[in-house]
């Protein structure tokens, strides 16, 4: 199987091979997809998230497994919203773009140029993963994501929708979560035990959809995950009652409250479907012990 490197900032990764098709996910600058079909100027590729989707042949370096193999062992960096100085014009690299560091502070991109640091930062994927575990998942995704506007298969603070803000949030603290919630409802292991949505812990995945999972003492008092129903919306939660989370109903990131008498926290209860916590993968893999 080939492999090729997202050369652009940003690819759009579609359902079908067309540019009119849903967009169910986006590729960031310096990843490695795995090329499964080609049709037309599109591929099949999958991502290592495993979400599978086409991709328009223009975004990316292809018939490079050389460069790319190399690729892997050098481009241990990630932009934290940083903006380099190419030539004579400025290159934004979205939140999570995958780089190479160069002495002295410059960058290296997927296609060979070498470019000094204009403004925002760029560090040592380990680096910022230590950082953001030292706050809790919901604070870091109000930080790094503030005013990020929803859009539908968005994975930064360009536009971003649910899954994909809690995607991103997890993959900087060396936690891979599937793209969708759906998915990501069944990664690490069942919250149980919560006497109310709001007494959830810091970081934990709060899911929400149809056939709501609710006991007969009211609609805040959680229950496991049923079999019935569809997940469709996950937040973060903050450990003090609210959520973080990339809402279409408020048009982007916000914070929301699990409880008192708002539409928007009943809205969340009545719709409530279980917890996960992920946040015991984000300690194994900072252990310096563990296996690979």
């Amino acid at each position: 199987m080939s492999s090729a490197l997202v050369a652009s900032v940003l690819a759009p990764v579609y359902a079908a091979p067309d540019h009119r098709a849903e967009s169910t996910s986006e590729a960031l600058l310096g990843h490695v997809l795995d090329l499964l079909e080609e049709r037309g100027p599109f591929v099949l590729a999958r991502s290592d998230d495993e979400h599978t989707g086409w991709v328009h042949r223009g975004h990316l370096l292809l018939d490079a497994d050389a460069v790319v193999a190399a690729w892997r062992d050098e481009a241990h960096a990630a932009s934290l919203g940083a903006v380099l100085a190419v030539g004579g014009s400025r290159l934004l690299l979205p939140l999570g773009a995958r780089v190479a560091l160069e002495h002295g502070g410059a960058v290296r991109l997927p296609d060979g140029r070498v470019a000094p640091l204009a403004s925002g930062r760029v560090a040592a994927e380990g680096d910022l993963q230590a950082e953001a575990r030292a706050m809790s998942a919901a604070e870091w995704a109000a930080v790094f994501f503030a005013g990020a506007p929803y859009r539908w298969g968005g994975v930064t603070p360009w536009g971003v929708d649910c899954s994909g803000l809690a995607q991103a949030t997890y993959r900087f603290r060396g936690v891979r979560l599937p793209r969708d919630a759906a998915e990501q409802a069944r990664s690490g292991e069942a919250v149980e035990g919560a006497a109310a949505l709001e007494e959830f812990a810091a970081g934990d995945l709060l899911f929400f959809g149809e056939g709501a999972a609710v006991s007969d003492e009211g609609p805040s008092r959680p229950r496991p995950f049923r079999g019935a129903g569809r997940i469709t919306h996950v937040a973060l939660a903050d450990g003090a009652g609210y959520v973080v989370h990339a809402s279409a109903a408020t048009g982007g990131v916000c914070r929301s409250p699990l409880a008192g008498g708002s539409a928007e926290a009943a809205s969340l209860r009545a719709t409530f479907r279980g917890a996960r916590r992920v946040e015991r993968l984000a300690e194994a893999a900072a252990s310096p012990d563990r296996t690979r």
